[in-house]
């Protein structure tokens, strides 16, 4: 028994029919493109990369919380030093200036 066809049309960019043309013949691969789109993608590539995907996360998510404990601390270092150098240059102001002797030629 012979299977009933239907004719179609269709226009493509002339690039895609001539590699089309070179690897397969035309209505050969108007079938398979026809056929993989009405096919339902498998799910278990899915659930697979889906898993796989959340573990990245998930391991993402660590490094990303250890990155935010050393940003803090180095930013609790930052602030005292900032500190300290405070303190010392408010020292080095509070000290009574050395009188030095005056040159015998300044006279005022």
């Amino acid at each position: 028994m012979v299977e009933k066809k239907q004719r179609i049309n269709v226009a493509i960019p002339v690039e895609l029919y001539s590699k089309v043309t070179e690897s397969y013949g035309l209505t050969e691969a108007v079938i398979k493109g026809l056929e993989s789109v009405l096919t339902p993608p498998k799910t278990e590539n899915n659930s697979d990369m889906l898993k796989l995907q959340e573990i990245r996360i998930s391991e993402l998510q660590e490094q990303i919380s250890v990155k935010d404990n050393q940003i803090e601390k180095l930013t609790d270092t930052l602030h005292a030093q900032a500190i300290h150098i405070q303190t010392l240059l408010n020292q080095k102001a509070l000290e009574a200036p050395v009188d030095k002797k005056k040159p015998f030629w300044k006279f005022w």
